[in-house]
């Protein structure tokens, strides 16, 4: 019997290892209202694993960035000069040339936004990508009810023709 358990991995930044420390916690919803993200984790990410270890990682979320705020790759270029050493805990690249997109992460970090992200403020919102719009709000009078029934009116009543001989 394969009993699986659900996951979140948390991801923060360590300026002495380039990969930084997680930490793993077990969870019964991939609910992010639900999620108790650590106020140092800039990353995580959701999975399932199976009681037995050799069937490791199954249904990985994609990577969600805890962000700040979005940037541009000219906003991302800018924060990145050597004068604004607050942000330039990396270095601008040229591998980064390829994106458009970087996320100002809580902890002061840029990273690159990929289409496999999803990056959310610290209050749960969703910035990328852009949240399917919610339908339209009815308007506080409008009733879904009938306040008194309908009354069809009463079929029609045709003479009989009379016959042409």
């Amino acid at each position: 019997m394969n009993i699986m358990r659900s996951f979140v991995k948390f991801i923060r930044p360590d300026k002495k290892s380039g990969a930084g420390s997680s930490k793993v916690v077990e969870v019964k919803t991939r609910d992010l209202e639900k999620l108790d993200i650590p106020a140092a984790a800039d990353f995580f990410y959701f999975y399932d694993a199976s009681i037995n270890p050799k069937d490791g990682h199954l249904n990985e979320s994609p990577v969600h960035i805890v962000a700040e705020r979005l940037l541009t790759r000219a906003e991302a270029k800018l924060l990145l000069a050597p004068d604004k050493t607050k942000h330039s805990q990396i270095k601008w690249d040229m591998k980064l040339e390829k994106n458009d997109l970087f996320a100002l992460t809580r902890s002061n970090n840029i990273e690159p936004v990929s289409k496999h992200n999803i990056v959310i403020d610290a209050k749960r919102n969703q910035l990328y990508p852009e949240p399917a719009p919610k339908p339209p709000l009815l308007p506080a009078d409008f009733k879904m009810v009938c306040e008194r029934p309908v009354i069809a009116p009463p079929p029609a009543k045709f003479r009989p023709r009379k016959s042409i001989p």
